[in-house]
């Protein structure tokens, strides 16, 4: 729902029709996803896994379809950031103004991609607060509240950043199923 708010809100700043009417899509769907999980959302929690691991053949799955859904989600940022005219063909093809700056994004990357599943997964305390409502706001915040930022920065630190964190939870994701699978295995 905030990113269809955002797609909007950029999108009456640039008078573009096909973009605002998008973005209210994407924030009726939101809002009416928002109804959904608000209405039936006991009956949801006793369909899904009450602990998140992610050892489990559900867990990767959703897991795979959360890092689909973070890509899309990239991708319908920068275009957002382009249609308002924060990336521009200059900003583009210009050098940015510090090679590490550009690749400073790949730190905070690899730790919300891989390193906030890695807590989740080893420590129950982390386990208990990642299932409240405040901290599914925060973390979709960070993840993407960051990527805009290096996008303004330099719209190439932003790709960097949109790799290093797909990358990252992709990697966790598989180090911890097939990691699992091996160990049953031998054991």
């Amino acid at each position: 729902m905030p990113l269809g708010l955002i797609i909007a809100g950029l999108s009456v700043a640039s008078a573009d029709t096909v973009w605002v009417v998008f973005g209210g899509l994407t924030t009726l769907v939101g809002a009416g996803m928002y109804y959904v999980f608000g209405r039936y959302g006991v009956p949801f929690e006793r369909f899904t896994d009450a602990e998140v691991d992610f050892t489990t053949t559900q867990t990767f799955i959703l897991g795979f379809v959360q890092v689909g859904i973070a890509v899309v989600q990239f991708v319908l940022l920068m275009l957002a950031a382009v249609l308002v005219g924060i990336v521009t063909d200059a900003a583009v093809n210009a050098d940015p103004q510090s090679v590490y700056l550009a690749f400073a994004g790949v730190i905070p990357a690899v730790l919300l991609g891989a390193g906030l599943p890695y807590l989740i997964q080893r420590f129950d305390s982390v386990k208990r607060l990642n299932d409240t409502r405040m901290a599914r706001v925060i973390g979709p915040f960070l993840t993407f509240g960051t990527y805009l930022l290096f996008v303004v920065y330099h719209p190439v630190a932003g790709v960097i950043y949109a790799i290093a964190y797909v990358g990252s939870r992709v990697t966790i994701l598989l180090g911890f199923y097939v990691g699992s699978r091996i160990q049953a295995a031998i054991t």
